[in-house]
């Protein structure tokens, strides 16, 4: 059964499957990918609602016909899901998923998605359906490609809602902290944050070890502002940061008492955190300003001081409890292990928390995220997901599965689904895939904290 699926000429269809949330440039993707197989005289199916499709067999008929007016169309128009496919005593999806397609004469897969979505491609590719990955995800997290499609377009409509926040909290005379997406990296906070001129972006990176020790070579800069506003935002994530559980020194080298340390050492402390957010909503009140901005990443929930109380079967965490303030925070986790951050809302929780210390602030909180991720595309999306569409399928048409494709100096390129780049493994041994995060070593990132560090003092 899985030769047969690698024999194009017994077959001369190709099939799309999305996986995952939504985000910008998806219909592009599927556009271009079509339009490459029909030019090639390839029927293109459309598996709907993901993995559940390929499946049960529901799909549509890509031609040129449909797909032409998707170009610059928000949404998705075959659907996704996060089904993943299983294999168990019972139930063989995969076996399931060979026969669907020999039916339908799909000789493979393009596939779009994030890091989830690319796992399930590599064991389809494996099991010998021929499949290449184009990478989505509006969190830029996922590595091998300068940019993930939709991360831009995502970047501008968050900065433009920011910004629309921020005169709302300027005409009332409160602030407002606004949550953002980004479960693994900060990056669409920070980029967001930059592009409307907030007074502070939270984002988990620099509450690391690596983050700390960026920052701490930066506050050693000979040029002022960079190392005042390094020094800056230091002392704060230092500050708020527990080293197996015990305070660090901010009067002595950061980076020498992290000395052998990893992330799973430190621990971030809610109060003192939501403190630094009330002595700058103060500092500013002093100055005359009464109003502001905070962003927080959604994935900053991953640094707090979380206790475990309950494990499922395989001992993967179900529920844990943040500690740290009068009353502990419930934190509940999905079926693979992960944290549900959305559903915990820090954003939430440091409005409610500042309005207790400060009534003055009159904070309120906005999560920003699902707003993002069916809206048109922009042009640098459209553009991008157009070559990235014709380019996978371009593979998988001369037989190139078991690749992704990435976004690398301008130029779209394949990359190996087992590249070293683009997976590691984990402390068992097994082969997950890398996690890209904010770079803190970056001029973007200082320039970033100088532009903040000026906003607090004069806007």
């Amino acid at each position: 059964m899985a030769d047969a699926c690698c024999k194009p000429e017994k077959r001369n269809k190709v099939g799309i499957i999305v996986g995952g949330g939504p985000a910008p440039g998806i219909n592009s993707v599927i556009r271009g990918a079509a339009l490459a197989a029909a030019e090639a005289g390839v029927e293109t199916l459309g598996f709907l609602s993901g993995c559940e499709g390929l499946i049960s067999g529901n799909h549509r008929v890509l031609s040129p016909e449909y797909v032409g007016e998707l170009l610059r169309r928000g949404g998705i128009c075959i659907g996704t899901s996060r089904k993943r496919p299983s294999k168990t005593a019972e139930k063989d999806e995969f076996a399931i998923i060979h026969d669907v397609l020999a039916k339908l004469g799909v000789r493979g897969l393009v596939t779009i998605g994030g890091d989830d979505t690319l796992g399930t491609a590599r064991r389809l590719n494996e099991s010998g359906i021929p499949c290449v990955h184009v990478c989505k995800t509006i969190d830029n997290d996922l590595p091998a490609t300068d940019i993930t499609f939709g991360h831009d377009t995502a970047v501008g409509v968050a900065a433009d809602i920011l910004a629309d926040l921020a005169t709302d909290a300027r005409s009332a005379g409160r602030w407002v902290v606004a949550e953002l997406m980004g479960r693994q990296s900060g990056s669409l906070a920070f980029r967001a944050g930059l592009a409307a001129g907030v007074h502070r972006t939270l984002i988990r990176e620099t509450f690391q070890v690596f983050g700390m020790q960026s920052l701490e070579t930066f506050a050693k800069s000979d040029d002022p502002l960079t190392a005042k506003a390094a020094k800056d935002e230091l002392m704060r994530c230092a500050g708020a940061t527990r080293l197996r559980g015990a305070q660090l020194d901010l009067n002595k080298s950061i980076t020498g008492q992290m000395s052998g340390a990893d992330d799973m050492d430190l621990a971030l402390d809610i109060a003192t955190l939501v403190q630094q957010q009330v002595d700058l909503i103060k500092a500013r009140r002093e100055r005359g300003l009464n109003w502001g901005v905070l962003v927080v990443a959604e994935g900053l929930a991953y640094n707090l001081n979380t206790v475990i109380v309950e494990r499922d079967a395989d001992g993967k965490p179900k529920m844990g409890l943040i500690k740290g303030l009068s009353e502990d925070i419930p934190l509940a986790y999905d079926e693979h292990g992960n944290p549900r951050v959305t559903d915990l809302a820090i954003g939430g929780i440091l409005q409610k928390e500042i309005n207790a210390r400060d009534k003055k602030a009159k904070p309120v909180f906005k999560q920003v995220g699902y707003e993002l991720r069916c809206t048109d595309p922009s042009a640098f999306d459209v553009r991008l997901c157009t070559r990235l569409g014709v380019k996978a399928m371009e593979l998988l048409l001369d037989d190139q599965g078991g690749r992704m494709v990435g976004y690398q100096n301008d130029e779209v390129v394949p990359i190996g689904f087992h590249d070293p780049s683009v997976v590691t493994k984990d402390a068992n041994g097994k082969e997950v895939v890398r996690v890209r995060l904010v770079d803190v070593d970056s001029d973007l990132f200082i320039g970033a904290k100088k532009a903040e560090y000026i906003n607090s003092l004069f806007y």
